[in-house]
């Protein structure tokens, strides 16, 4: 069992590294500042291939349209299997 002394000296070491953590915690929060404008403008602005990507959306659903009325019309019907029926 570990005896009070070394508890307490466990717990004064941790209260040693406090100071040395917030530094390092700072240093690592003024890097990111740093950056914050530019990430704000990236998440903040619009997509510069957006415009064209949508204009390619709306041709795919013309395309997908256009090849699903050619296979409807060119499907053959045979009318005597359908009336035999």
């Amino acid at each position: 069992m570990i005896n009070i002394v070394t508890k307490a000296t466990v717990f004064l070491n941790v209260l040693n590294r406090i100071p040395k953590l917030m530094e390092q915690y700072r240093t690592e929060n003024a890097n990111i500042e740093k950056d914050l404008p530019t990430l704000r403008e990236v998440v903040g602005g619009t997509w510069k291939k957006e415009e064209e990507l949508n204009l390619f959306k709306s041709e795919m659903v013309t395309l997908e349209q256009k090849i699903i009325l050619h296979r409807i019309t060119s499907i053959p019907i045979n009318i005597r299997a359908v009336s035999a029926s």
